[in-house]
């Protein structure tokens, strides 16, 4: 198509994107059960302690303890907003998947990034574009996915890789090394790890934790 069709084209597209975003960001979760929970216990209401079921104040406990889950879904939306490569398996071995790798020149040079010219964002607003770095970190990561209503969003991991969040817990427990890149959930030797240099030791959950933290998560 000629140079005029094109722009129109791609207006048409950048406005559609723009009206989707505007209406996005009116939705809002209902307060969750936890959101209750944490209220009473902030407030001292001791009928608080029943709105969590001693299963899931279990599972609560793991998620900001030994299960480790506040490394990266932390936060009002429980997620860093970042990127991170936990192993989890390609859909089709054939097919392996960068992640983040991949997507870094694509999204500098597309004409519908922050700093574009369709973009209504002024150049101070565009900095985490200005600053992508292109690092091992970046190979097999993807995005953190908020907890937000986690269990009635099946299947789960970026590609619907695993049906029930149990089998999402049974991934970290074995912590199987990465197709492409390096697993956070296996570190190096000496236990450094993450993308922030912090230690992450390994996930030792039994069966019955696994299942308590499991609760939790529909509590969200």
């Amino acid at each position: 198509m000629n140079p005029a069709t094109r722009d129109a084209v791609s207006r048409v597209f950048a406005n559609m994107g723009k009206a989707i975003a505007a209406y996005e960001s009116t939705l809002q979760h209902e307060p969750s059960r936890l959101d209750e929970y944490i209220e009473a216990e902030l407030s001292a209401e001791l009928q608080g302690r029943t709105i969590l079921t001693p299963q899931e104040i279990r599972g609560l406990r793991l998620f900001i303890g030994k299960g480790q889950c506040l490394s990266c879904h932390n936060g009002p939306l429980l997620t860093d907003q970042q990127f991170h490569n936990t192993g989890v398996p390609p859909r089709d071995l054939g097919r392996n998947n960068a992640g983040r790798a991949a997507a870094i020149s694509r999204v500098r040079e597309d004409e519908f990034n922050c700093a574009g010219r369709f973009s209504d964002a002024g150049p101070q607003q565009c900095q985490e574009l200005r600053f992508l770095a292109e690092d091992h970190h970046n190979e097999g990561a993807f995005k953190t996915p908020g907890l937000r209503g986690v269990a009635t969003r099946p299947p789960y991991m970026h590609a619907g890789q695993f049906a029930s969040l149990e089998e999402v817990l049974r991934h970290y427990v074995d912590a199987p090394r990465a197709v492409t890149g390096r697993s956070e959930l296996t570190p190096p030797h000496g236990g450094a790890a993450g993308r922030g240099g912090e230690r992450r030791l390994p996930i030792r959950l039994s069966a019955a934790e696994q299942r308590d933290l499991a609760a939790f998560l529909h509590a969200l």
